[in-house]
């Protein structure tokens, strides 16, 4: 990770490039990133991608699967 954003009560307080100090052990983390640094990596290898080689944005997947809710998320 290039660097973690710190939010403190909803408001970003800064950016660190290690949170070993801020760690505690009752914390949910959440990733948040995006696949077009990934695909650029994969291309210059020479790998396909299936939804930029059929002219997409994104990879769209359709799944029976249900979304279930958890507390306040």
């Amino acid at each position: 990770m290039p660097r973690y954003k710190v939010f403190r009560h909803g408001k970003l307080q800064g950016e660190v490039l290690d949170i070993d100090d801020l760690w505690k052990d009752d914390f949910i983390v959440f990733l948040l990133g995006c696949s077009f640094s990934l695909e650029e990596g994969l291309m210059e290898k020479g790998l396909p991608i299936r939804h930029i080689d059929e002219g997409k944005n994104v990879p769209m997947f359709k799944t029976k699967i249900a979304c279930e809710g958890v507390g306040v998320f």
